[in-house]
């Protein structure tokens, strides 16, 4: 892998041979983990707590919206 205009201009390119490191980390087997393990994971994923409810805000009919147009 050259990098974008190697060709025409003198320069160290030797960087772009080396092997780039993985950026992620080998996939997790989740068959092998134990329970404590399993359930240490979830919280990762999992939100334990309840869901907030949104109320919807109140409208007012004395305000009209502006146009651009």
């Amino acid at each position: 892998m050259m990098p974008f205009g190697a060709e025409r201009y003198a320069s160290d390119v030797g960087r772009a041979a080396v092997e780039a490191p993985t950026l992620f980390p080998s996939a997790l087997d989740l068959d092998s983990l134990d329970t404590q393990q399993s359930s240490g994971l979830r919280t990762w994923f999992v939100a334990r707590m309840p869901l907030k409810i949104r109320r919807r805000s109140q409208v007012s009919f004395g305000i009209e919206q502006l146009s651009l147009l």
